[in-house]
């Protein structure tokens, strides 16, 4: 016994300095000692642990005499107890997990259960969907709750299309919320809501996205001394645009994006010797209507129709145009 409580004194500080508990605690039991004869100590070092917040710690202490619960009805009330005090600090799954160690019989796999349900449904009212879905399966371990598996899995489907609408994605926004019931709400976003307001602005849902191909460029150079003119065209590096489109509730639109092209900068009487480089440009705006063309200046337009995504480019120098679509 001086053994062990040299061992347990060592814990007891550690928990009070928040500070090497577990390591204080594998000591204790390497000691080898009989702890079914110290199970009192043992819980109590569990609740010391868990009033300082450390409940891993607390389940830590608590398995160390689990084992002994078939003998001893006090580990089971005091489990419980340790339980029902982690539901009031909103530590669920190491409520349901401190019960576990103790689900014998069918009244035990029952409470485990109907904790895990209820300590679930607190973490949805709290918005926790992770730590909701995690309580249900384990609750379905003991009984079905696979009604409240498939309610998270829909609450994830709705938040991941939430994401995409506020970021702008509003084609892979729509078909997410379109797979969902349309009366589902969660967090003050209804899909039903949202799949109406998609449909409703349908040329800005189609607009968004990635948009590829080779972009046509042209040089023309013009002499000053016979007015003649000579150019070459041709297609360079692929192009590419990203559109996105923030919708609110009002209808108002703002369309983002980046495009990127080839854009020649000097011209060659062979076309080997054109010359030039990759340009990016960005540009954002606000609009109630789907506008035919935007200037997003440094003199470059875009256009939107039909799926088709159109930047022009266009620079003049001095008896020289430069030319891309």
């Amino acid at each position: 016994d001086s053994i062990f409580y040299s061992a347990y004194t060592k814990c007891l500080k550690a928990v009070s300095r928040q500070s090497g508990y577990m390591s204080a605690l594998n000591g204790l039991i390497d000691l080898g000692c009989d702890l079914s004869a110290h199970v009192e100590e043992m819980i109590a070092l569990g609740d010391a642990c868990c009033d300082e917040g450390d409940y891993d710690g607390a389940l830590a202490s608590y398995q160390s005499v689990s084992d002994f619960a078939d003998s001893n009805d006090a580990i089971v009330s005091a489990y419980r107890s340790a339980s029902e005090a982690l539901v009031e600090k909103g530590q669920y799954k190491y409520a349901v997990r401190v019960l576990e160690m103790v689900a014998r019989n069918d009244d035990g796999e029952k409470l485990v259960y109907d904790t895990a349900r209820e300590c679930a449904q607190n973490a949805l009212d709290q918005g926790n969907v992770d730590d909701a879905m995690s309580l249900y399966r384990t609750a379905n371990k003991y009984g079905d709750s696979t009604d409240g598996i498939n309610f998270c899995e829909s609450i994830q489907k709705l938040q991941n299309a939430e994401k995409d609408f506020k970021d702008g994605k509003l084609a892979a926004a729509q078909s997410a919320f379109g797979s969902l019931p349309a009366d589902l709400t969660f967090g003050g976003v209804n899909a039903g809501q949202r799949q109406a307001l998609l449909s409703s602005h349908q040329e800005f849902v189609d607009m968004c996205g990635m948009y590829t191909g080779s972009n046509h460029a042209k040089v023309t150079q013009t002499s000053k001394r016979t007015g003649s003119s000579q150019w070459w065209d041709g297609d360079w590096d692929n192009a590419y645009a990203n559109v996105t489109c923030k919708l609110t509730d009002d209808g108002t639109a703002r369309i983002s994006g980046e495009v990127s092209f080839y854009r020649c900068t000097n011209f060659s009487v062979i076309s080997a010797g054109l010359k030039g480089n990759s340009d990016k440009q960005t540009f954002s705006f606000d609009t109630v209507e789907m506008p035919d063309s935007v200037d997003i200046g440094n003199g470059t337009t875009i256009s939107i129709s039909g799926g088709s995504f159109t930047v022009d480019y266009y620079v003049l120098e001095e008896n020289k145009d430069m030319y891309f679509n």
